[in-house]
């Protein structure tokens, strides 16, 4: 049971690691939020329960860092779009307080001492084998996480793919039935399609001058200039105020001796542990009577390496020899961490009772870090300096700007009191432009109904990680008629698109309509220089057939002997599509497959049925449950 623990506990380590949890929900993993509550109007209320807005505000903030953290370079923030991340948040959270409000009812839990472990025992916490704090500290920051608050949330995580589990494990798929899923999905086709392209025929139009204004006089509210507006801006940029900073060479030499005192009382200790686990093992009696047996074989001669091979029930550590690594204080609970950060070098412990069980433990070596010279770290600590209290200063000047904007007819006093200068933007439309206004949370402030309708000053908008702006629209230009010379192409551009589209069609039906009844169609490729392309023993997953060519060659019927099953399909622009199938080959029987490929597709197929269920049982969840959002 403990193996299988540990090995769904690493596949879900591993994906929060990488910023992206893999289970039914996946947005599941934006919730950090553990120690916050009060912080502000309530956002949603599950059974009861709050959920307030610096929940949401929290968890949109972890979102984003894990979009960037897959994205980096790729994703420009302004393409985020708020609302849409907001309510996906809200609904994520919702969906877990019903889930981990369900584990309490069914009284699942997980101890420290397992949690601890599993992260101890995670590869990518681990240094040459060895779990690294260093590491694991580092990669849960770059994820928005602190220790602490990463050891919860994989404790949640764990609650919540346990309930999952049940569904998954318990889900099968029958022989007959994976026999015909193979058979269906292995099944190929020899196809043929010809495409009559909307373009060529919309090409070949011609246009009469009367048809171009017709289109155009129709049309007119179409064929105006878009709204734009210029808008004046007052910038926050948190590293504008870092540059700004001053550290005092005292304030520098007060940190360094600050974090001296951490580095000395920073231990470490090279352990290892051999587990007599009580869990509906043995009774409580015989687990303590075998650790103190093992112990005293050890002290007679007996390898603690060799004993914790032969005795250790914690799979995850027994072949290494009971090896831990060096733990830092704080990984493990207090049971557990605080015999072993007393133990002698090379001593065994007394048998020590956890969550777990008993265990015997040995301290091979200690370490502390070397205190660093201050001329090493003084450039370094002061640079730290200078950026906490320029977060500092930012968290406190949006606050204060939005405050001030808030009351201020413009944005005079906002930028006096700041000490920021007023900025002015290019015209952009709708659609965006240039400069500010290429950011798409700035488009949408500039045009909502308070700022463009009601002239007031926009809320405080972080577009990306430490700048902030206010702004409010200084000009606004008016979606006016362009005449008919101005867009005059982009009108017949339309007329030959549509066109082109409908003759495509209705050759299309015609081709189609001969080919039904057995007539050649030799002459399409005549008339208008187009030929079939020809594929055999083409599979679902063909790569070189376009994709809608694809789906509606398999959703044909099978064909008669010597005959053809026959189909059309539309492509994007328009293009209209002949398909045919003149052979079906059916995919090789299951039994012919080898027991690894069976047992591989037999547990993807089981794996689909029980998300399937499990998705189906959350959703009944909802549906029973008491739900308000605000």
């Amino acid at each position: 049971m403990l193996q299988n623990i540990r090995d769904n506990a690493q596949g879900v380590i591993a994906k929060i690691i990488i910023g992206f949890i893999c289970l039914t929900f996946a947005m599941f993993g934006v919730d950090a939020l553990f120690g916050i509550s009060g912080g502000g109007k309530t956002v949603a209320e599950v059974n009861g329960v709050e959920i307030d807005e610096r929940e949401v505000l929290t968890a949109m903030d972890l979102r984003r860092r894990q979009i960037y953290a897959q994205m980096g370079d790729q994703i420009d923030p302004s393409m985020i779009d708020e609302k849409v991340l907001r309510a996906q948040v809200t609904e994520s959270l919702v969906n877990r307080k019903l889930l981990l409000q369900l584990a309490d009812e069914y009284k699942l839990a997980f101890s420290d001492d397992q949690i601890n472990n599993l992260i101890v025992n995670t590869p990518e916490f681990q240094v040459d084998g060895r779990f690294d704090p260093a590491v694991f500290e580092n990669i849960v920051r770059t994820q928005g996480f602190g220790p602490r608050q990463f050891t919860s949330f994989v404790r949640e995580e764990m609650l919540i793919q346990h309930l999952q589990s049940g569904f998954l494990n318990s889900a099968f798929i029958t022989s007959a039935e994976l026999d015909r899923v193979v058979r269906l999905e292995k099944q190929t086709r020899d196809i043929a399609w010809l495409t009559l392209p909307a373009e060529k025929f919309g090409s070949e139009i011609e246009i009469s001058e009367e048809r171009i204004a017709s289109r155009y006089n129709a049309g007119r509210d179409r064929f105006r200039t878009p709204e734009a507006v210029r808008v004046e801006y007052v910038e926050l940029n948190r590293d504008v105020l870092a540059e700004q900073v001053q550290v005092s060479e005292e304030e520098v030499r007060a940190s360094f001796e600050q974090q001296l005192d951490a580095v000395k009382q920073a231990e470490e200790r090279d352990a290892q542990h051999i587990l007599i686990s009580t869990e509906e093992v043995r009774s409580e009696e015989e687990a303590l009577a075998l650790a103190q047996d093992i112990r005293a074989r050890i002290e007679q001669g007996l390898s603690f390496e060799d004993a914790a091979r032969e005795f250790s029930e914690d799979a995850g550590t027994a072949e290494d020899g009971g090896r831990l690594g060096y733990i830092p204080r704080g990984m493990f609970s207090e049971k557990f961490e605080v015999p072993l950060f007393s133990l002698e070098v090379g001593k065994v412990s007394e048998p020590v009772r956890t969550g777990y069980g008993y265990h015997l433990m040995r301290v091979n070596a200690v370490r502390m870090e070397e205190s660093p010279e201050y001329a090493e770290l003084r450039e370094r600590i002061a640079a730290e300096l200078r950026r906490s209290r320029a977060d500092q200063m930012y968290a406190e000047k949006v606050q204060e700007l939005a405050e001030i904007s808030y009351e201020s007819g413009d944005l005079a006093e906002p930028a006096a009191v700041t000490g920021l200068a007023i900025q002015q933007s290019g015209f952009f439309t709708r659609d965006g432009g240039e400069g500010i206004g290429s950011v798409e949370a700035v488009v949408r402030a500039a045009f909502s109904e308070d700022v463009l309708g009601g002239g007031l000053n926009s809320e405080v908008i972080e577009y990306e990680e430490g700048r902030a702006i206010v702004l409010r629209v200084a000009e606004r230009r008016p979606s006016e008629p362009q005449p008919l010379e101005a867009v005059r192409e982009q009108v017949i551009s339309e007329i030959r698109a549509e066109e082109g589209v409908r003759r495509a069609r209705e050759l299309g039906e015609k081709v189609l309509g001969d080919l039904r009844r057995g007539e050649s169609t030799s002459w399409v490729a005549v008339e208008h220089g187009l030929e079939w392309e020809v594929r055999g023993s083409v599979g679902r997953t063909d790569q070189e057939v376009p994709p809608r060519v694809l789906d509606t060659a398999f959703s044909l019927p099978a064909p008669e002997p010597e005959g053809k099953s026959l189909g059309q399909a539309e492509l994007p622009g328009g293009d209209f599509v002949i398909v045919s199938v003149t052979r079906i080959e059916q995919g090789r029987s299951s039994t012919k497959l080898s027991s690894g490929e069976l047992r591989r597709l037999r547990e993807f197929h089981a794996a689909v049925r029980g998300s399937q269920a499990f998705e189906a049982f959350r959703r009944n969840l909802e549906a029973q449950a008491e739900i308000r959002r605000f």
